[in-house]
């Protein structure tokens, strides 16, 4: 019979990159039984370490293998034989596994000796039992993952051992590093569409709708709306006047604080339109269209009640930068009939609808 030994493979190992190891498992595939002994370690233990000093123990080796899987392999599962040696590019690992049948070789470099125990441990493990080595590096993950609280009181007797401390180190940290990291933010682009009223530029108060497109990625959003106050009539009717109508278009960005699906809009914006007057009780009345100039800030309440939809409620305050005015001239002497609030307030009701997100 003929031994069939597998090419050294040279790699380097980080400790973050140990879990790679579990490809291995792949490589040993069990080949029909050939009797061999060259790679049998000379003392009773199945796992052979051999490691310079400072490097970790035989019994940290067989201690993380057991709990790993919950034994050590026996000799006719499989046999390991691990050195360790110090060269000019590091630590190099040369593990031999025996399984029953055919030795496997595997040389893995890293820049610390503790790694190549982690990897030793890791590998035996998963060429003994790969499922139970899964279930416990699971539970090792989320056990690293969980937040740790401190205790409120002393504790009255001496907490119960955690297997799962007797782990090499590395072999938990790997477990969490591996641990996929959150997905990054996706755009969102939506359309809003609301009711409300106003109160400081249309006299007396008026209603108005808006309309308008947003853009958020996380907390980051930025909205460009349009909105159309309803005409309203200057004075009690009796007198000549002016019928007012506000029609603007904004852009602004905000913040969106929240929880869940609960958010707390903070907006701030410019806005720019006309705002027109049309003579009302006179005869031969020019209506002119005054551009209308504001900045705006305030407020808002969002709940997403589906994925793609979410009902909001906004307050917003407006200033106009340069104040318009309507006068009306009959005798030949102007006189003032509207100038708007220096400054008003809004309230709005309506709905967003998320038509595409992309990252």
């Amino acid at each position: 019979m003929r031994l069939r030994v597998q090419r050294p493979t040279t790699r380097t190992l980080s400790t973050t990159k140990a879990v790679q190891a579990f490809s291995a498992l792949l490589v040993y595939a069990p080949a029909p039984p050939v009797v061999t002994s060259e790679l049998v370690p000379s003392s009773a233990a199945t796992v052979l370490w051999r490691a310079p000093e400072g490097c970790p123990s035989q019994d940290e080796i067989e201690s993380s293998i057991r709990v790993l899987v919950g034994r050590l392999p026996s000799a006719d599962e499989l046999t390991a034989v691990a050195d360790v040696a110090l060269g000019d590019s590091g630590w190099q690992l040369t593990l031999v596994i025996t399984t029953g049948s055919a030795p496997h070789e595997q040389v893995l470099h890293a820049e610390q000796c503790r790694s190549l125990a982690e990897a030793t441990a890791l590998l035996v493990a998963v060429v003994l039992d790969p499922i139970s080595t899964a279930d416990t590096v699971s539970r090792a993950r989320e056990r690293a993952a969980e937040p740790t609280e401190e205790p409120t009181e002393e504790p009255t007797e001496e907490p119960a051992e955690d297997p799962l401390a007797r782990l090499i180190p590395g072999i938990a940290e790997v477990a969490v590093a591996t641990k996929p990291a959150p997905s990054p933010p996706r755009w969102r682009l939506g359309v809003r569409l609301g009711l409300g009223g106003e109160f400081g530029a249309v006299p007396h108060g008026t209603g108005g709708v808006r309309f308008g497109l947003s853009a958020s990625r996380g907390i980051f959003e930025v909205r460009v709306v349009g909105s159309y106050w309803l005409p309203r009539r200057t004075g009690d009717g009796a007198q000549a006047g002016a019928r007012v109508q506000l029609g603007t278009a904004a852009v602004g960005p905000c913040i969106v604080p929240g929880v869940r699906r609960l958010q707390f809009p903070l907006c701030a914006g410019l806005e720019v339109g006309g705002f027109c007057g049309d003579g009302a009780g006179v005869s031969n009345a020019r209506s002119p269209t005054i551009v209308w100039i504001a900045a705006t800030a305030g407020p808002g309440v969002r709940w997403w009640v589906r994925p793609r939809l979410a009902l909001w409620a906004d307050a917003e305050a407006f200033a106009p930068l340069a104040p318009p005015q309507l006068t009306l001239n009959t005798t030949g002497a102007g006189v003032v009939v509207h100038k708007p609030e220096p400054v008003g307030f809004r309230g709005l009701l309506g709905a967003t609808f998320t038509f595409r997100t992309f990252r």
